[in-house]
């Protein structure tokens, strides 16, 4: 019998904000990543978007997000608005990545 975590690539990562840190399980399809926040970083995800003062509190995440997974990676990510799953989905911005190759 196959195991299915056997054919899932995951990790985890930790992506730090202002005053708090979330953990997140870490997986690919694709060229999207997908990060799902564990249950206390759901509470710290809302913390954040309640202390975005005006706009679209998401969108706005989603930039935080994108920032600092470019810092870690210098990669640039573009946010998957079409991902209906667990978490949060991003595209890596493959022109961007054959520029740099």
């Amino acid at each position: 019998m196959i195991k299915l975590k056997g054919l899932l690539n995951e990790d985890k990562t930790t992506i730090k904000f202002d005053t708090d840190s979330i953990n997140f399980t870490i997986t690919s399809k694709g060229s999207t990543l997908i990060l799902i926040p564990d249950s206390k970083g759901l509470d710290i995800i809302d913390k954040i978007k309640s202390n975005i003062g005006s706009g679209n509190k998401d969108k706005i995440f989603n930039q935080l997000v994108i920032i600092r997974l470019q810092k870690a990676t210098g990669v640039k990510f573009i946010p998957d608005t079409k991902y209906q799953g667990a978490g949060y989905a991003y595209e890596v911005d493959m022109d961007e990545l054959i520029k740099k190759i």
